[in-house]
């Protein structure tokens, strides 16, 4: 489908490009994670670990990754608990976060490597309910500043511990997945303050579209336009999420302008009075 892709192995990745991998708890996230900074490596980038327990523990995760040792004793390698790098003020705060990615991007090309690499797992975060819309947040907000600089990123979250109400909508907002039983068929992404739609979106997946939708209504307080260019088919139940994040916005004062809609697309929403650009 348009904008999404499924990935089997953690390869064959470039800059710009967003992951989400679920993995399997008992085999860990560590021999993924390997295979896709080694990547990294091979293309001359700075790579970064990140996720639970100390620094000794996840050097030992990335047991797998050749010439470990060599890589951090050279600072090519770089790995760090995943309370220092997302709560070290206490919380998850998602802008502040993506700004220190970009200019660790940036950093990384300064000191002469051809960017960053990322592979953060993320499941700690998810694990706190209080942390949830936070964490929507960062995913839709790192999704574009990966795409406009020199930044690599996997985000993994352990399966079942992520349970599905939470996993999908998340997997969701990545072009790219490995997610075990995957019944998404779209993907949402903001450009330049647009959100831009592609695939299928159905009845099967209108409460995961719904987590989407409410999470891009609450990144601003302007207009906000929706691109559907991408989407191959809508239906009834896709159609009333969309109108209720339109009528939830436009109650706030806020306009909703819906653009690109493909002849099938259109006629669907047409029928529920949604305006059309």
């Amino acid at each position: 489908m348009a904008g999404m892709s499924v990935l089997a192995r953690p390869r064959g990745l470039r800059q710009g490009d967003h992951v989400c991998w679920a993995y399997d708890q008992e085999r860990g996230f560590g021999v993924v994670a390997a295979q896709f900074l080694a990547e990294g490596v091979a293309l001359g980038e700075r790579v970064l670990f990140v996720g639970e327990g100390d620094a000794a523990q996840l050097v030992e995760e990335l047991d797998s990754l050749p010439g470990r040792d060599a890589l951090l004793a050279s600072g090519q390698l770089q790995v760090q608990p995943l309370s220092d790098v997302y709560l070290g003020n206490g919380g998850l705060d998602p802008v502040a976060q993506t700004e220190l990615f970009a200019a660790a991007g940036v950093a990384a090309v300064e000191d002469g490597y051809t960017g960053l690499r990322v592979a953060g797992d993320l499941t700690g975060l998810v694990r706190d309910p209080s942390r949830w819309e936070d964490v929507r947040t960062y995913e839709i907000i790192i999704d574009s500043v990966i795409a406009g600089h020199p930044l690599t990123g996997m985000c993994g979250y352990a399966a079942p511990t992520v349970p599905g109400e939470r996993l999908r909508p998340l997997a969701a907002l990545h072009g790219i997945r490995h997610v075990d039983g995957d019944t998404l068929t779209f993907v949402a992404r903001v450009r330049g303050g647009v959100l831009v739609l592609a695939g299928e979106v159905d009845t099967g997946c209108a409460d995961d579209l719904d987590e989407v939708l409410v999470g891009v209504g609450r990144l601003g307080a302007g207009p906000v336009t929706v691109d559907l260019a991408g989407l191959d088919f809508v239906d009834v139940g896709a159609t009333r999420a969309l109108v209720r994040f339109a009528t939830g916005l436009r109650a706030t004062g806020r306009p909703v302008r819906f653009v690109g809609a493909g002849r099938g697309a259109r006629r669907v929403l047409e029928l529920f009075d949604v305006e059309l650009a």
